[in-house]
């Protein structure tokens, strides 16, 4: 079975890098801790998946290629604890920092 590959553009790479570096500075100004980095995964459409998955959480941010779309992620702490959010990449997530706060 042949399957397709999917090109990811190194504009979304560079956005995607961006907002690793972003989340992670807010995270540790906010928290006074360090985020881990996340795994990095082409996606279906273009997009760029971010996956954190440990013990205690797992979260999916996908980055869209078109740079005006609204970037979309899930997560879950195995047990009630979930989040789903459409977001700009551009601006800080204060429910997502407080999330993953809560997970750590």
């Amino acid at each position: 079975m042949c399957e397709k590959t999917v090109k990811i553009e190194i504009e979304s790479l560079e956005r995607a890098k961006n907002f690793i570096i972003s989340l992670k500075k807010d995270f540790l100004r906010l928290y006074n801790l360090e985020l881990e980095s996340p795994m990095i995964f082409p996606g279906i459409k273009g997009d760029v998946d971010l996956e954190w998955k440990n013990d205690k959480f797992q979260l999916l941010i996908s980055i869209p290629e078109d740079k005006n779309e609204l970037a979309g992620l899930y997560g879950n702490n195995y047990g009630e604890n979930e989040i789903e959010l459409d977001f700009y990449i551009n601006k800080q997530n204060s429910k997502l920092l407080s999330w993953l706060k809560r997970q750590i």
